[in-house]
């Protein structure tokens, strides 16, 4: 049987709040980028 090491573990343990706060670093920098976006486009277009 495969035995895990103590990192190993930690990271099985762990990686759903890396995975967090990967995708909160990811959404901030979208949520500027869309901020800006709104900035320079203030209103949808009209359809």
């Amino acid at each position: 049987m495969y035995e895990y090491t103590k990192y190993e573990k930690y990271v099985k343990r762990f990686w759903k709040i890396y995975i967090f706060t990967i995708l909160f670093f990811i959404s901030e920098y979208y949520i500027q980028v869309f901020l800006l976006f709104l900035t320079i486009f203030p209103y949808p277009p009209e359809t």
